[in-house]
This record gives structure tokens, C-alpha cells and sequence, in this order.
């Protein structure tokens, strides 16, 4: 037994290589540990926390897909008890997937193996190995093959865990969360594939199990529809029909891997792993799939167009040699030694960067940024910057001010380089620029300004987990699980609602339609949300999951007679179709956008502003020089770096006290403090991890952060007006009194300079 230090190399460490970043692929909890060198480096660092982006769909849906990742559990640590609803999820969605497996192949039960996950890991090898011996054996469930590689004083223990074995296909059967593999699989293939070759275990195919996202049969509650694939992408479609012809040959033949766009067609794990880029180059396949052409790595610029496909290319490595190379690069510890190691080695690589003339391509240190999480990104530009590194900086172009920085940079040296002045200066201009609000801002809002109308103002909370929650429900696919409704008119509250359903014991179609008919609130006028994108998507998947059981032939009965007494399910359509039509998204008033130019085009009809201690000092004496920058926002406020959560609007609102008639809880005060905390708690109930009397006191807490998350917008809307208040906008002349019958308007600013009304024209 050697004395060196023991390390374990896994395919999570193997694809950090990737990143090209030697340090980074030990790291254990990459973002935490990168923390701790930023605060052994700057005494001064506080980790902030992520705020809670409803109002972006994107953000979210990749939150509950890091949520269901589930990598940790490749790896077999069981013992952490934060993680225990995601371990009872997860084993039950493995233990459909074995089931699944030996079905599809008819494999005898009895030829089946399981290696416990409590052993230690060279048990589970030797273990294994028997298991590979044994004739009376098809399936080994949960193997471990490792290679042990000694290299700079250190034991690297290279190991090999997947799901299945299969003997009798020499098959490697991998296992996928989610409904579509990522292409970070092809990686995992690699390494599992060149790990049991170097064993001398013959390996002839590769695939891995997932979650039939497009079922042909019934979804049913509790049961995952699971299908096999070979490749890492299933689509069949040209994403890109400009690729050219001999690129996409050389692409689909799984010779290389390159970025996710110029992959037209399915690549076979097999194919990556067989054929090496570096000594094959490209190949054509003929229909009997024998390679029928082969040109030397030397003539690989002759297919490439101008567009230089071929740095698109990423090489497969040896995961051997990347363990000598990252051996070198291993911390003990986490000490402001270690911090400034890695940090003069990215401000190394910043110097070094062929890309470093471009402007606005931020993370030069990691050129495969799309290997990397965002997250990951920023916390190592935190280290070679420190604070100055805001989410400005990457978003001003966003905002048309890269002409400002471009001219700025071309006045000296007709170039752009270093990446660091590029922060600096853009963080220096955003700190000078000046919050402004349009008056096409009220034009999002302005039904809510008529005089007694009623109003209806909601949000939902909801979960998805790996295992359909309810027939029909694929797996992932948010489901609601509650709602707080606040109806309104001219301004004084009429009516309260929260509705929290029990994931576990109450997620009926009928307890879905009576969500539906407490918004529509006997057709009130109009209804307010923040992100309708996302209140919509919900509101229309509820309509379509009853329709399904409502023209099946097996109808629940609950939901009938709940429909009869409605009007039927023809009038839950004119409901659904109702509340989708009459929205007002009070996010549009912050959201950046591309499409506004036009909206925004009469600059007169915007003004500059600053926070100064708790007042709203207008800026009547700025000129208003940044048409660019004014055309995509409505309402622009530098303190939310150019986000729009809710939840930041409302930090602004307490640090300044402004003055408004709505009050909210600080989301910091609750107990549940934003949505993947609301998310969380109906997961673990739904998971039975909640028992009845825990989840009776968890449901008023989730109340109480739902119904702050509406009166949230109603102060944000109160906000919006005490902002063109403070500005000289007199709108206390139209809130709640513009006639039912004037029509549909616009409010425009005068030939007197003054906010106004104008009757839209038929």
C-alpha cells in the first residue's frame, strides 16, 4: 500500500478538465470552495447569496434541473441529510429504471446483482470483479471499477461507477434525471469507456436510460416511462442549414465534439469513444457505416468556411494524462496562499487570451464557457477582481452603451485588449449612469388606473419532481401547488385567498380547476401578475391536463360533477382563455427589450432621476445623450444591475424607506423566503420526508410568502407611481378615475410638457 496522499478521480473530475482550468477539477463543491479563497484573499468578502429570480422562466426551470442532477448520488454519498427527499426520489426512479432495463431485455431476476453503496469503494471493486466473473451473472447493479495511478507523490484512485453492467451486451448503462442527455454525457461515456479498457474489459456498446419526455402511451401517477438512447442528443432535425456539408460530416461522425449547435444528428456514445479526432480526422460513413474516406488532421482547414469552425472543436482527452497533469495541481487547503496561486494563474491566462481584443466576451480564462455554470464564472471573476465585478459590466451591452466603451478603447490604440480595463471602465460608467423612467411605462398598467374595476391580482407556487406526480404530468413538469389572490378596486382590498394544496394528499384535477375559478373571481376586470409568462404557461396546462381526463374514457369523477357545477368544461375553457387575455404583467415595466425601439423612440417622453438618502431627486439638467440606452427599458434603476426580481425592487423600496401605502414583510423575515424554498417544502411532502402535523404549520408559511409575494406587487405598482410623482407626473388626476365607458387610451405626454390622456382610435 503506498504511503502517498489517496485522491479519488471521478467523471465529474474528469469533465472539470475540460474547464482548462488545473485547479478547478479537485474542488469538491466548486462554488464553496472558490468562496474560500476569496475570503482568505479579500478579509473583506462576503459571499451574497442568489436572489430569487422569479420573474425569469429560464433561471428557473435550470434551477429545478440542478435540483434534480442528482450527481452527488453518482457518486454514492447517501449520508447527507439535507439531501434525503432527493436520495428517496432518486431510489425509487432508479429502482423503475432496473425494472425498466431487465424488461426491455427479458433478463432473468435471479441473474441479477446489486452492489451495496455502503461499502467502501475498493470493496465495491473487488466486488465487482467477482461479480465480472461469475457465469451465473448478466447484471451487475452499481459496479465500481477503479485504476489506481501513482503520479507527483499522490495515489489517484480513477473510478468508474454507473448504474448497470450488462455481460451479456458488454454494455455500460448509464442513468439520466432529466428528459433529454446533456452533452456533458458523451464526456462521462469517454471516461468510463477508456477506464474499463484499460481493466481490459470489453465494453461494445454505451447507452443511457432516461425519461420518456413524448410518451405514446398515458402518463401514470407514480410511474416513470423510461427509453433507452445511444447518443447523447435525440434529435434527428438540421438545427443549422447553413453548416456546411463537410463540417457536418465531419461533425456527425463522431470523430469530434463541438459546440451544441452544429450537431444536426444523433452521435452514438460508441462512435466518440472508438475513434480518436487526433489520429483519425475527418471520416464520411457509407449507409453500411464503414468509413469510406479519411483525410489527414493537416487538410482540416480545407473544410472549414469562414466562419472557423474548426475552434469549435473540443479533442477528447486521456483521462491518464490528465491525472499526471492535474496531479501538480492539487490544494490541501483553501488559504490566501492557495487564493493567490489561482488567481495569478486566470490573470495569467486574461493576459494570454487570443480572444482578449473582443470586446464584452467576458470569461477569457475558460474559452469552453458553456462547459462551465454561470455561477462558477462569476465567483472566479470575483477572485481576479474582487467587487468590481458587478452583473453590470456583462449586461451594459445590453443596454447600448458598447459604443460608448468601443469609441472610448479605439481613441487610444484603434484595439480593444485587457480584459480588466474593459471591467473597469464599463463598471465606471454604469456607477455614473442615471436611473430614468418612460411614460410608456404606465401604458403597461394603465387598465388598473380605471375607475372601479375590479382587479385581480395572484402568483403560483409550484414543484416538479423526477416521478410523475399525477397522471399525464411528465416527469420535471411544474405542477401548481399554490396560490395567493388579492382582489382589488380603486385601490381598497375586497377580498383575500390563499389556496395551498397538499402535494401529497390533495392534488386532484378538481382542486386544479377550482384554482382557476378563484382567480377568475366572477369575471373580474383584469388580472396582475409579475412574469405572466409563466402564470399563463400554468393556467394553460392546467386547462389541457383536465381536458385530456375530460375527453378520456375513463373520467374522474370528482372533476365531473366539480365541472357540472360550473357550467362544464366549456366554460373552465372561456375561463382559462379569460384571465390569459385580460393579464397585465407589471414586469414588462423593468424587463430589458430589444423590441421596445419603437415604443421608446420619443426620448421627451423619459426622465433622469437618482435616489439620494430616502427623497427621488429628479435630474431635469441631463441631456439625454444615450438614445440607444433609453429605447430598451421603461423603467431603468442601476441598483438592480439590470435584473427585475421582485424581490430586488423590494430591497430598494426598504433601503431607501420610501414611503409607500402597501407594506410587505422583508422576504428576509419569512420563513419560507423565496420560490425554490416554496418548491423544496412541496417536494418533501409530496416525498412523505413532511408528516401531517409538520406540513400543517409549513402550509401557513407558505401562505404567508405567497400572499407577501402579491402585495409585493401591489407595492411595486404603488412604486411606479411614486416614482413619476417625485418626477413631476401628476398621475393622481387619472388613478381611479377614468370612466368605465371612455375606452381604450394612452397616456402620452403633452404639447405642454404635461402627462395626459389620449383616446386610442378604433
Amino acid at each position: 500500500m503506498s504511503n502517498h496522499k489517496r485522491i479519488i478521480f471521478t467523471y465529474a473530475t474528469y469533465t472539470k478538465t475540460y474547464w482548462e482550468i488545473p485547479y478547478l477539477p479537485w474542488f469538491k463543491d466548486t462554488k464553496e470552495d472558490i468562496e474560500k479563497l476569496i475570503s482568505s484573499y479579500y478579509t473583506d468578502f462576503v459571499a451574497k447569496e442568489d436572489d430569487d429570480d422569479d420573474d425569469d422562466e429560464e433561471e428557473d426551470q435550470e434551477e429545478q434541473r440542478k435540483m434534480w442532477d442528482l450527481d452527488f448520488l453518482d457518486s454514492f454519498n447517501l449520508s447527507e441529510e439535507s439531501n434525503q427527499v432527493e436520495a428517496k426520489l432518486y431510489q425509487e426512479y432508479f429502482d423503475q429504471s432496473i425494472e425498466y432495463y431487465s424488461n426491455l431485455y427479458k433478463i432473468d431476476k435471479t441473474r441479477i446483482k446489486y452492489i451495496s453503496l455502503k461499502n467502501k469503494l475498493d470493496d465495491k471493486h473487488l466486488q465487482t470483479m467477482e461479480l465480472m466473473k461469475d457465469k451465473n451473472v448478466d447484471l451487475i447493479i452499481n459496479p465500481s471499477f477503479i485504476n489506481i495511478i501513482e503520479a507527483n507523490e499522490k495515489e489517484i484512485v480513477a473510478n468508474a461507477s454507473f448504474p448497470i453492467y450488462d455481460k451479456i451486451r458488454n454494455k455500460i448503462v448509464m442513468l439520466c434525471y432529466s428528459s433529454h442527455v446533456r452533452f456533458t454525457y458523451a464526456f462521462r461515456a469517454k471516461f468510463f469507456y477508456d477506464l474499463l479498457k484499460d481493466l481490459e474489459i470489453n465494453v461494445k456498446e454505451i447507452s443511457v436510460l432516461l425519461s420518456n419526455s413524448a410518451p405514446s402511451s398515458k402518463i401514470f401517477k407514480g410511474k416513470v416511462t423510461f427509453v433507452e438512447s445511444f447518443a447523447f442528443r435525440n434529435a434527428l432535425s438540421v438545427r443549422n442549414e447553413k453548416v456546411d456539408k463537410e463540417f457536418a460530416f465531419l461533425h456527425n461522425s463522431g470523430l469530434v465534439y463541438c459546440d451544441q449547435k452544429y450537431n444536426s444528428q444523433p452521435i452514438t456514445f460508441m462512435t466518440y469513444c472508438k475513434y480518436n479526432a487526433l489520429e483519425l480526422g475527418y471520416t464520411h460513413k457509407s449507409k453500411k457505416d464503414e468509413i469510406t474516406k479519411k483525410i489527414l488532421i493537416s487538410e482540416w482547414p480545407q473544410l472549414f468556411d469562414s466562419n472557423n469552425k474548426k475552434s469549435l472543436i473540443i479533442n477528447f482527452k486521456d483521462y491518464k494524462e490528465e491525472i499526471k497533469f492535474h496531479s501538480k495541481y492539487y490544494f490541501e487547503q483553501y488559504t490566501k496562499k492557495e487564493a493567490e496561486i489561482l488567481k495569478n494563474l486566470l490573470d495569467e491566462y486574461e493576459i494570454k487570451s487570443e480572444t482578449s481584443n473582443k470586446i464584452g466576451s467576458s470569461y477569457k480564462f475558460c474559452e469552453k464557457k458553456y462547459l462551465i455554470d454561470s455561477i462558477i464564472k462569476k465567483t472566479l471573476f470575483t477572485l481576479i477582481f474582487s467587487d468590481i465585478y458587478g452583473n453590470a459590466s456583462n449586461n451594459l451591452f445590453r443596454q447600448g452603451i458598447e459604443k460608448d466603451i468601443r469609441s472610448q478603447y479605439e481613441s487610444i490604440n484603434n484595439t480593444i485588449i485587457a480584459n480588466k480595463d474593459f471591467v473597469n471602465l464599463s463598471n465606471d460608467i454604469f456607477s455614473k449612469s442615471k436611473n430614468f423612467i418612460s411614460v410608456n411605462a404606465l401604458n403597461i398598467i394603465k387598465n388598473i388606473f380605471v375607475k372601479d374595476k375590479r382587479i385581480v391580482w395572484y402568483d403560483y407556487e409550484g414543484f416538479s419532481t423526477p416521478i410523475p406526480p399525477m397522471d399525464n404530468v411528465a416527469p420535471h413538469r411544474q405542477i401548481v401547488s399554490q396560490v395567493s389572490i388579492i382582489e382589488t378596486k380603486n385601490g381598497d382590498f375586497l377580498n383575500k385567498l390563499n389556496i395551498v394544496i397538499d402535494p401529497l394528499k390533495e392534488l386532484t384535477l378538481a382542486n386544479l380547476a377550482k384554482v382557476l375559478v378563484a382567480i377568475y373571481s366572477n369575471k373580474a376586470d383584469h388580472f396582475v401578475v409579475f412574469n405572466k409568462t409563466y402564470e399563463n404557461k400554468r393556467n394553460e396546462e392546467i386547462l389541457e391536463l383536465i381536458k385530456k381526463n375530460y375527453l378520456s374514457e375513463n373520467k374522474d369523477p370528482e372533476l365531473l360533477q366539480y365541472l357540472e357545477s360550473i357550467g362544464g368544461f366549456e366554460q373552465l375553457s372561456f375561463i382559462t382563455d379569460y384571465i390569459n387575455r385580460n393579464v397585465i404583467d407589471i414586469n414588462e415595466c423593468f424587463k430589458i427589450s430589444s423590441n421596445l425601439e419603437n415604443v421608446n423612440e420619443n426620448l421627451n417622453w423619459s426622465t433622469f432621476f437618482e435616489f439620494v438618502d430616502s427623497k427621488v431627486v429628479h435630474d431635469c439638467s441631463r441631456e439625454f445623450k444615450k438614445g440607444d440606452f433609453m429605447k430598451s427599458q421603461h423603467i431603468f434603476l442601476k441598483e438592480l444591475n439590470y435584473k427585475h426580481s421582485i424581490k430586488l425592487i423590494e430591497k430598494i423600496i426598504t433601503k431607501f424607506n420610501l414611503d409607500l401605502k402597501v407594506k410587505i414583510h422583508p422576504y428576509s423575515s419569512l420563513e419560507v423566503k423565496n420560490g425554490l424554498m416554496a418548491m423544496e417544502n412541496a417536494i418533501l411532502r409530496y416525498a412523505g420526508v413532511i408528516g401531517d402535523s409538520v406540513w400543517k404549520v409549513r402550509t401557513e408559511e407558505l401562505k404567508k410568502y405567497c400572499e407577501n409575494d402579491v402585495r409585493a406587487m401591489i407595492m411595486v405598482y404603488e412604486f411606479i407611481l411614486y416614482l413619476f410623482r417625485k418626477n413631476g407626473y401628476d398621475v393622481d388626476q387619472f388613478e381611479y378615475k377614468i370612466d368605465k365607458n371612455f375606452g381604450d387610451f394612452t397616456f402620452v405626454i403633452d404639447e405642454n410638457k404635461k402627462l395626459s390622456i389620449k383616446k386610442t382610435q378604433a
